[in-house]
């Protein structure tokens, strides 16, 4: 069993303890269309303070969206707990329009509510999405360091601590962002390293410009991907 579910059952009983109580305390003369609309938009606006952050959490994709989340709603439940009850007691000295003044309101205030979460939880997990870069430029540096400092081929050496330089500048990268580039970049760097181990400097160059190309395309499709965001 999930939290959901003993979270509902929590909200349901709730909810009709709400419309019990309102029940018993109510005199009979007292119940009107409007009072009984408002009791039972009470007796829901009640349950949603204890089920709506758990229905949240579960519909947001990162832990920084759930609590973004958490404001705006927490704020739509409240005000329609207060817009609920007023109107509850609108209902109960006869200020009928005043009554269903009120619940129109409280249910806006539920849409609108409802759609500033939705809106603050895809904004937060959109930030959260561009600001998880992984780790490939890492790994790269990290690759190119140790070529520039075993090699004795001062070019290599220079090329490759240019290209750490140019790491710094380059377009940021998610996980999921030109994979099939990526690979392509990290084959390179391996078959550079094996040519720097092997002292070889013709094949040295050869894999150096398959390194820039790589790095170029990989660039590219960043920059594209970016552009079509």
């Amino acid at each position: 069993m999930t939290t959901r579910t003993p979270l509902a059952i929590a909200a349901l009983a709730i909810a009709l303890a709400t419309t019990g109580i309102s029940y018993l305390l109510i005199p009979g003369d007292k119940w009107t269309s409007a009072t009984i609309a408002s009791v039972v938009v009470l007796s829901l606006a009640l349950a949603s303070l204890l089920y709506f952050p758990r229905f949240v959490a579960g519909r947001s994709k990162t832990d920084g969206a759930r609590i973004a989340a958490l404001g705006p709603l927490g704020t739509t439940t409240l005000v329609a707990v207060i817009l609920s009850a007023l109107a509850l007691v609108a209902s109960l000295v006869v200020a009928l329009t005043i009554a269903w003044s009120l619940l129109v309101l409280t249910v806006a205030a539920y849409v609108v509510g409802i759609a500033l979460t939705h809106v603050t939880r895809q904004v937060v997990s959109d930030v959260e999405a561009i600001q998880e870069k992984d780790e490939r430029y890492r790994v790269w540096t990290d690759a190119l360091n140790q070529i520039a400092l075993t090699t004795d081929d001062t070019d290599l050496k220079g090329h490759c601590n240019k290209i750490i330089e140019a790491f710094r500048y380059a377009p940021s990268a998610r996980s999921s962002d030109a994979t099939s580039e990526a690979s392509l970049v990290s084959n390179a760097i391996a078959a550079l390293r094996l040519s720097a181990e092997r002292g070889d400097t013709k094949e040295g160059a050869l894999t150096l410009r398959q390194l820039q190309a790589a790095l170029g395309s990989h660039a590219s499709a960043l920059t594209a991907l970016r552009s079509h965001a």
